[in-house]
Parts: structure tokens; sequence; C-alpha cells
């Protein structure tokens, strides 16, 4: 019986978590959960918040800075708030200008847009700086998939100054891969 006692005692034990973030760090780690756990609108405040105490007193490393910001964008994003992403990302890529993935992140947007010019300049960026990065041992996640591969890249590959430069970065960037233009959007 006195294991039945002692199981008794175990399951009587409560743990309380009464530690509220306060800061940039422990905001960040609360919202990079949540958002692991893709729920994107739940994640949102915290990894604002912590954005916030980033810019007044820095205190992440490179690698959890990028993660936020990164995180943060994506589920702005997911949850449709395309306007504050895109404020995340240009503010990600004035402070940390070689970081691929918010060029990524910013040619999608301006090819939703419309805007041609900057999909394009942006593209190449990302490009540009994702195998700067992987030259250096410094690379960041997973690769970038090459342009025709996103959907979102289709009515951009449509025009022949969009797919001329999605061809020119596919033949720079993925040499030997096979390019061929989006059916759906081919010039009849």
């Amino acid at each position: 019986d006195d294991e039945n006692l002692f199981l008794s005692v175990i399951d009587s034990i409560h743990f309380l978590d009464n530690l509220k973030p306060s800061s940039a760090f422990d905001f960040y780690a609360a919202g990079k959960s949540i958002y692991l756990q893709k729920k994107y609108d739940q994640a949102i405040q915290p990894l604002k918040s912590a954005l916030k105490l980033e810019e007044e007193r820095p205190q992440l490393e490179q690698r959890q800075r990028r993660t936020l910001i990164w995180y943060l964008a994506d589920a702005l994003g997911a949850t449709r708030k395309i306007t504050e992403m895109k404020e995340v990302l240009e503010y990600g890529v004035k402070t940390d200008p070689t970081f691929y993935r918010l060029h990524f992140g910013l040619a999608r947007i301006h090819a939703i847009s419309g805007d041609s010019n900057s999909a394009i300049a942006a593209l190449e960026k990302a490009y540009s700086y994702q195998h700067a990065a992987s030259q250096a041992g410094e690379h960041f996640g997973s690769y970038l998939p090459p342009p025709t591969v996103d959907p979102i890249f289709d009515t951009l590959a449509s025009t022949k100054q969009g797919w001329d430069a999605i061809k020119a970065i596919e033949n720079k960037y993925f040499p030997g891969s096979r390019i061929k233009r989006p059916k759906s959007k081919e010039r009849q």
C-alpha cells in the first residue's frame, strides 16, 4: 500500500507555471513554441512583443533574431495580414540585409501584387544571398525552392520579362535543372 500512497501523492501534485515573459528571449521562446504548433494567430502577439523588446535592447543571437522575424512574418501571412507581413519583412531586410529568406518573402508579396520588377529584384537578392551564405557555411534552414516550383510566381512567369528573369535565375543558381514554364500561365 505504500506504493499506492506514493502514486496518489504524485497524482495530486499540480505544477503551476506562473512565470510571465518579460524579456525578448522569453517572448521569442513563447511565440516560437506557439508558432511551431501552427497556432499562427496566437503566435503573433508574443512574437511582436519579442521584436519590440529586441529593437529597444538587442539580446538575441543572430539565428534567434532571424527566426523571430521569419516566424512573425510567416504567422502574419498565414493569418492574411499581408501589409503587416510586408512591414516586418522590410524591417528585417533593413536590419539584416543578407538574410535571403526575407528577400524571398518580399519577392512573393511583390509577385502577388503584380510588381514584377520588385519581385525579380527580390528573387535575385534572395538566391544571391543564399548562395553566398551556403558558400560561407552559414546556411539557415532549408534551401529556397526554384521559382518555377512556387505557384505564386506563375503570373510572373507569364510575361516575357518575368520568364526570362526566372530562367536566368534558375540557370545561375540551379544549373542543370529542367526549367519548365508553368502550363497554366504559358502565353498562347
